[in-house]
């Protein structure tokens, strides 16, 4: 019999990083050989989605969506593609946990290093966009903004969850420590409740980190 923890704002974020984890081990399907691995998310759950929800997910969709089901296994309820009061915007998941409390939750990729199911390494010239936001992607800085103009109506707690795809050689945690420092985000209150990061089973040199922060809507 699987244990079941009772989920609370403290323990969301390690929920969340043990989940992704968990949703990496899943993509096991091979390619010449080789997983898909979590960088390949898509390759592996793209056509369950796609007939459960009728939609074809982005990555991070995706993986919102395999969290939703975890969550909801665990008493949750939870809402995927939320809007955001007065705006086209959506939030990822907004999440009602069984002590009672709602989190708003944002999940972003950032995509530095990673190792491909055929063998290759991977990079993106969009990394620090992922991370700042440039002239084709917001950012992950753009969802601490967003998410605290949610008020205390809507929610008690709002979260980011940054999944990154990193190697030894090309490391992430300088880059997440920069973003903590630009968005002051100690200043505005954001605690870093989870960092934890892994090797890729696949294969050593690289790496994936996963990051939540979350904030008291109250303040």
């Amino acid at each position: 019999m699987s244990y079941r923890i009772e989920l609370t704002p403290k323990l969301l974020g390690s929920f969340l990083t043990d989940a992704i984890a968990q949703i990496d081990m899943q993509c096991s399907t091979l390619h010449n050989g080789v997983e898909y691995g979590l960088c390949n998310v898509k390759l592996q759950f793209k056509d369950q989605a796609l007939a459960e929800t009728g939609k074809k997910l982005t990555e991070e969709l995706l993986i919102a969506w395999l969290l939703a089901k975890r969550l909801k296994e665990h008493g949750c309820g939870v809402s995927s593609e939320h809007p955001y009061p007065g705006t086209r915007e959506k939030c990822d998941l907004v999440i009602n946990l069984p002590s009672g409390d709602r989190v708003w939750v944002e999940v972003k990729h950032a995509w530095k290093h990673w190792y491909n199911c055929d063998g290759t390494a991977g990079t993106s010239i969009n990394y620090r966009g992922y991370l700042f936001g440039d002239a084709s992607h917001p950012g992950t800085a753009h969802d601490f903004d967003k998410l605290e103009r949610v008020s205390a109506a809507e929610t008690e707690w709002v979260g980011v969850l940054l999944i990154g795809f990193k190697s030894k050689v090309r490391p992430m945690n300088t880059d997440v420590q920069e973003l903590m420092t630009r968005m002051q985000l100690n200043n505005r209150v954001w605690n870093l409740s989870v960092s934890k990061n892994w090797f890729d089973r696949r294969n050593p040199e690289f790496g994936i980190g996963v990051w939540f922060w979350i904030r008291k809507v109250s303040y």
